[in-house]
């Protein structure tokens, strides 16, 4: 299939359309879904299950190994989701149909392994240190 395009301008914004479809609209359904966003839910809602019945402690511990775990599953898997929606943009943008390379290339280039590192590690700093406060300051308001 033959993908035409043409290059339109919309307040000094060039955006590319393919087939009379605006790109956007064709690979943002991976943010439309919010789905790179929801892993960090779904692992807040993880540990907040694990802690319902207990009380939080900003000491070390249980908490602080739940707090690790959910952003060192959470960061990546988050990473990943984002690097694939990244590979299929630019295939997009190439004209490709080639998207398993394109993908292959957002995953695995040395800038995405060393931001996926670097996010990692910030990430389990802030959840490790902010996590158990923040999850403390949570439960003394609601039980008040």
């Amino acid at each position: 299939a033959k993908i035409s395009r043409k290059e339109i301008t919309k307040s000094r914004l060039l955006v590319y359309e393919i087939d009379d479809e605006e790109l956007t609209s064709q690979w943002g359904v991976w943010e439309d879904a919010g789905l790179p966003e929801s892993v960090y839910a779904i692992a807040g809602s993880v540990v907040s299950m694990v802690m319902s019945n207990k009380k939080v402690s900003v000491k070390p511990g249980v908490t602080y190994l739940l707090f690790l775990s959910a952003a060192v599953i959470a960061t990546p898997t988050y990473d990943i989701l984002t690097n694939i929606s990244t590979g299929y943009f630019w295939a997009t943008i190439a004209g490709s149909s080639e998207y398993g390379a394109w993908i292959k290339s957002a995953l695995l280039n040395p800038g995405a392994l060393f931001f996926m590192l670097v996010h990692t590690g910030a990430n389990v700093a802030f959840f490790v240190t902010l996590g158990p406060t923040l999850a403390k300051f949570i439960e003394r308001k609601v039980s008040n």
